[in-house]
């Protein structure tokens, strides 16, 4: 008896088919995919700094306004003030950065005297508008603020 054997021809398109993977399509779609999701991520995240460091400026000006406005208050003299007018300009330096203010004095609009509001009888109440800039942008107003003092007219 003779014994029989069968050749196969290999059969690349058979053996393609059998394995597992992507397609270079499937990958490159994938990678777009991902390629859109992390520049979203990253324009969100440049959004929320740009945010954050304008919600920064805002409070840090606020809080310097209510400290100078304070000031003004507790001792006029030192800044010159002993009456209704006049405008002042400087550098102050606030949380360890410089400050640019400029100061409008003038009387109040409504000319209330102090003792309405106060108590504080025989004296005039005074409007102070106080203006923050940053030296690199002294174009740029950061923070725009009012206060009321009284003086002896």
């Amino acid at each position: 008896m003779m014994l029989r054997t069968s050749l196969r021809c290999f059969d690349h398109q058979t053996v393609a088919h059998q394995e597992k993977g992507f397609t270079l399509i499937e990958v490159m779609v994938a990678l777009a995919i991902f390629a859109l999701i992390g520049v979203s991520i990253m324009q969100v995240t440049s959004t929320q700094l740009a945010n954050t460091f304008y919600l920064e400026q805002r409070l840090t000006s606020q809080w310097l306004s209510e400290n100078l406005i304070n000031q003004i208050k507790v001792e006029p003299k030192q800044w010159g003030i002993t009456q209704c007018g006049g405008s002042r300009s400087g550098e102050v330096e606030y949380l360890g950065r410089k400050w640019q203010y400029k100061l409008n004095i003038k009387a109040n609009p409504f000319n209330i005297r102090a003792n309405e509001l106060t108590g504080d009888y025989g004296k005039k109440l005074c409007q102070l508008d106080l203006e923050l800039y940053l030296p690199e942008s002294s174009d740029e107003l950061v923070g725009q603020f009012r206060g009321f003092y009284g003086v002896t007219p």
